[in-house]
């Protein structure tokens, strides 16, 4: 038991660990930009940006728009008004075999992605607290 604990240990902390490597290895050097159309720079050197991109994939799944409209409501904005770094696109996902459970994706400015599926009460309705699985360790 002690040793499966270990285990799962280990493989949590190479995840962390994995996380914080990639998100520093996939971010762009802006002065390797500047034949660019668009003027680029770091993402720490940004004080104001622009609303964050919300879209949706598989929407025909949705009951409808009084569903993407909760979807905003409880997830989105709540999301981005907590969050401490500026977050610049957030994907729901709908899956025709996960009827109770949505998938969201966040993106942030400086290179984070985290991944969770939220899950939808019987009468098809969002926990208002449902973001907030964002802000855990590790995103489950």
């Amino acid at each position: 038991m002690r040793r499966q604990r270990l285990k799962w240990l280990f493989l949590i902390s190479l995840l962390l660990t994995g996380q914080t490597i990639l998100a520093s290895e996939t971010r762009l050097d802006p002065t390797r930009l500047k034949q660019s159309k668009v003027k680029y720079v770091h993402h720490y050197t940004v004080k104001v940006f622009p609303a964050p991109v919300f879209a949706i994939k598989r929407s025909g799944l949705a009951s409808g728009p009084q569903e993407i409209a909760e979807i905003r409501e409880k997830i989105v904005y709540p999301l981005i008004v907590e969050s401490v770094e500026p977050v610049t696109a957030i994907i729901a996902e709908f899956f025709s075999e996960k009827r109770n459970e949505i998938g969201v994706g966040v993106y942030w400015s400086n290179g984070v992605v985290r991944e969770s599926l939220i899950a939808r009460d019987p009468e098809g309705h969002y926990d208002t607290d449902g973001y907030r699985v964002f802000f855990k360790k590790p995103t489950p």
